[in-house]
């Protein structure tokens, strides 16, 4: 999702006030990046949040988080007895499991591993769809981690450019409450300069309207299954069953691999597929209504200042 704030200032406006390191709006706006978004666990280190996690799951009531729906707050009591009002001690009671919930989520959906496809002998896993994120000849992460840890917000003072508090290293920027609600792996940043906002935008375009896979990815997908299924082509089995097999696991990799976006898979669960109409849209040419709507603003401000008249 994107959310958008009317009424204030334009990114380059914000980015003369950033570099300001000394005015109130830059530790306000400071405040509040740490206040939406964070990049390491809720009140624990990673260690403690493992042995937590590891220990709760051996116990029989344990629910994995990713396979269940948030618990919705409770009403905060305002009584003054915090310590022997039992409402009280219920939200007490929810405010832990909902700390317990959204470290245990980041835990499982978060933090990224480089070795997810691999062996414990670090060998590579050929029942692995993907090759992970060192299959390169650098032999580096190309997701870019493990991130750097800030302990305190920074601010460049030449380029304006913001690194938020972070002490994880193996975690993105993301939102407490985004991941309570969503559970699963999210990402929440701040987009304050117009490059990132043009980033964005291109990319969130590019992943609905997203194209046909290319050539050379069918056919990778296609040599990475005969790789990874070698044993069950050269088995006993026939070769009818061989080839159904190994057709389906292809099928599915190339769906996987295509990402449909939300809205056509919206599309097609609400019984919508793709249609001709009976609408014929008109052609809108921007830059020529702009191009019209300047000559006529200054065509109107030169008539003003001719008659000394105020523009209605």
């Amino acid at each position: 999702m994107l959310i958008w704030f009317c009424g204030t200032f334009s990114p380059n406006e914000v980015h003369a006030r950033i570099l300001d390191l000394t005015s109130s709006f830059c530790q306000r706006l400071v405040d509040y990046l740490e206040s939406v978004h964070a990049g390491d666990f809720l009140l624990k280190v990673k260690e403690e949040v493992e042995s937590e996690v590891t220990a709760a799951e051996t116990l029989d009531d344990y629910c994995n988080p990713t396979e269940t729906l948030p618990e919705p707050p409770l009403r905060i009591c305002h009584k003054v007895l915090v310590d022997t009002c039992n409402d009280c001690l219920k939200v007490t009671s929810w405010w832990s499991r909902f700390h317990f919930s959204v470290n245990d989520l980041l835990l499982k959906s978060n933090v990224h591993k480089c070795s997810m496809n691999c062996n414990q002998d670090g060998s590579e896993n050929k029942a692995h769809l993907y090759r992970g994120c060192l299959d390169n000849i650098w032999g580096k992460c190309k997701a870019c981690f493990l991130h750097p840890i800030f302990k305190q917000t920074e601010i460049d003072s030449d380029t304006g450019h913001i690194d938020v508090k972070k002490t994880e290293s193996s975690l993105n920027t993301f939102s407490y409450l985004m991941t309570y609600l969503l559970r699963c792996n999210t990402d929440v940043t701040s987009l304050h300069l117009g490059s990132a906002i043009k980033g964005v935008l291109l990319y969130v375009s590019n992943y609905v309207t997203k194209p046909a896979l290319k050539t050379h990815v069918i056919f990778e997908t296609i040599h990475s299954m005969f790789l990874s299924h070698s044993e069950m082509i050269g088995g006993t089995e026939s070769w009818n069953n061989k080839a159904c097999k190994l057709m389906t696991k292809i099928v599915n990799s190339l769906s996987a691999k295509m990402e449909m976006g939300s809205p056509m898979a919206c599309m097609y669960l609400l019984s919508n597929p793709d249609h001709y109409t009976n609408y014929r849209f008109v052609p809108f040419y921007w830059q020529s209504y702009v191009h019209k709507t300047r000559n006529a603003c200054e065509l109107k401000q030169n008539n003003v200042s001719r008659t000394d008249q105020p523009c209605t």
